[in-house]
């Protein structure tokens, strides 16, 4: 089979086979492998990807909406998932319509800020027009129109589908108000990939209520709040009148208001009947605190959330145990939301994932703090995203417990053997770091930073080392064995720290680990003997040391040394 690549650019005829493709028609030989290089300021390459010129890339950015904003098709779709396309309605500045559709507004906007289609769509109001639908961040005050266009809120509804029989490359179109329309997308991966809808949904509760929007808690707390601040004002407003009481002066009294305002008039002569009264405050009645505590106690029993789950001491709980139950049912009971935002969290994850591979097609400078502490900047492109589909929480997450509890369930789990205890440390010091100002582990850091370099590759040009002789020293012969190899050599330099039982331990747990992953066995044999090697260095380094008697050392037996026990009068004692 023919294969055909590109042009010749001195014939001018196509390629008949990749051998042809892969080389110099001027030359006749190989072309050379391709060299990664950046554009500085001045139009000069470099090597060093810090200090290329950078361009402005487009943001991914997030919009919070209600359920008044978002209907799901079909209706009958039980969540976002099981939707096949969504239409979101919501108002948008002119400046971000014309970001979304520039084609459109440039001629939208060619009239003139006075035109009648940019009037038209600036007064523009959907039916039924709630302030639900305004969306976060605006008001209705802002929907007067502004001097500046481009401050101006505009309707827009945005309409998606994903692929389906209706739609095979999905579908994404955009109209304003309800004259003007942008043309079809498909809304598919550059690849052909699945696209999901672009939208996560927090659920919240189901309460009973058929649809796919769930119930917030602020639906459910919301009423019994509103009564719990009436109540609260009242009692304020009554302690503003106490503290502010009128004062009652008869008009025939000598007492001037100015007296009892001046601190220095401690002795004021009245007439019998004349002294100033102060205004009687009626107290609130009894039912105003019976309903406070009633209310914070029906609000605590629909939010789950007792005394106890509240970090607050409970009167009932005689134990901790019985507190860790309490603790544990509270977990059960908020299952539900636990479960929806963690939904919502991995599925807005993956949008954006997707969002990524998808569009961001340049070079990526990123910056981040390595596995040994130090910070790091890769650049990467979208294409090392590979596949976007699978995106999961770490384990250990939306657990909803508290540091301390890890760490003693950790704790239980290290005494009855199901965790190592390599783990438990690591478990222990992620948790307790942050709260005692803990140090990183130099010894931790420094095998991270070594396993981090080596499961990068060898680099390029590198070849394993070539066999020298050299002299066995058990036999005396002349072998062949490898060369040092100075990259491997600089990268595992040994230190005498190293030879710590506790480090070696250390090393050999983490080393172990990396060679437990399918990567490892991806390196070419010649760059997993240095590791191999590391490997059982720290097996011999963190194995305990045989105690001999001097018979099996081959030496001279000791005398027996004669011992006398400590006196009970010296609790000191030593044997002597």
């Amino acid at each position: 089979m023919a294969i055909r690549g590109g042009f010749d650019p001195v014939t001018g005829l196509r390629s008949s086979s990749v051998q042809d493709m892969v080389r110099n028609p001027l030359t006749g030989m190989p072309w050379p492998d391709f060299q990664r290089r950046y554009v500085m300021q001045d139009g000069t390459l470099t090597d060093k990807p810090d200090t290329a010129a950078k361009k402005w890339q487009p943001r991914i950015k997030a919009v919070v909406l209600t359920g008044a904003n978002v209907r799901m098709i079909p209706h009958t779709a039980d969540e976002i998932g099981d939707a096949e396309g969504v239409m979101i309605g919501r108002f948008v500045t002119v400046r971000e319509a014309k970001k979304l559709d520039p084609e459109l507004w440039a001629e939208i906007t060619a009239g003139g800020r006075k035109s009648p289609r940019v009037e038209t769509l600036l007064g523009y109001r959907p039916p039924k027009f709630a302030e639900d639908i305004l969306g976060s961040g605006y008001r209705k005050a802002d929907l007067q129109q502004k001097e500046s266009l481009d401050e101006s809120l505009v309707w827009c509804v945005e309409l998606y589908f994903h692929q389906c029989p209706d739609y095979p490359q999905g579908m994404r179109v955009r109209a304003y108000g309800e004259t003007e329309s942008g043309e079809p997308q498909p809304w598919v991966m550059k690849n052909g990939a699945l696209k999901d809808l672009p939208l996560a949904q927090q659920k919240g509760l189901s309460e009973g209520r058929e649809g796919p929007y769930g119930v917030g808690d602020m639906e459910i707390l919301g009423p019994g709040n509103e009564v719990l601040i009436a109540a609260t004002a009242a009692f304020l407003e009554v302690m503003e009148k106490t503290i502010n009481r009128k004062t009652f002066i008869p008009t025939t009294s000598p007492v001037h208001p100015r007296h009892l305002q001046n601190p220095s008039y401690r002795y004021l002569p009245v007439m019998p009947g004349q002294a100033p009264t102060d205004e009687t405050v009626p107290a609130l009645p009894q039912v105003y605190s019976e309903t406070i505590e009633r209310f914070e106690q029906n609000l605590r029993r629909a939010s789950s959330m007792n005394e106890t789950s509240e970090g607050l001491e409970a009167g009932g709980v005689d134990s901790g145990r019985h507190a860790y139950a309490i603790v544990n049912q509270v977990i059960a009971i908020l299952s539900e939301q636990a479960q929806n935002a963690e939904s919502g969290y991995v599925r807005g994850s993956r949008v954006q994932l997707q969002l990524i591979r998808d569009e961001y097609t340049d070079e990526q400078q990123l910056k981040y703090k390595g596995d040994d502490g130090a910070w790091m900047m890769r650049s990467w492109q979208s294409a090392d995203l590979g596949d976007t589909t699978d995106v999961q929480i770490r384990p250990g997450s939306m657990t909803q417990l508290s540091m301390a509890q890890k760490e003693m369930q950790a704790i239980t789990y290290a005494q009855q053997g199901l965790i190592r205890p390599h783990q438990l440390q690591m478990i222990v010091r992620k948790n307790v770091g942050g709260r005692v100002g803990l140090e990183d582990d130099k010894h931790l850091n420094r095998i991270l930073g070594q396993l981090a370099a080596w499961k990068e590759g060898p680099p390029e040009g590198w070849q394993p080392p070539i066999p020298v002789p050299q002299l066995d020293p058990a036999t005396g012969q002349t072998v062949m064995l490898p060369a040092p190899d100075p990259v491997l050599g600089a990268l595992f330099m040994p230190t005498p720290a190293d030879s710590l039982p506790e480090v070696a331990a250390m090393r050999m747990w983490e080393i172990g680990l990396v060679m437990a992953e399918k990567k490892y066995l991806a390196h070419p044999p010649a760059w997993r003997e240095a590791l191999d090697a590391e490997f059982y260095r720290m097996v011999t380094a963190s194995a305990p040391v045989p105690v001999t008697s001097p018979a099996e050392a081959g030496g001279a037996s000791r005398p027996p040394q004669t011992t006398t026990k400590p006196s009970t009068s010296e609790p000191g004692g030593v044997p002597l």
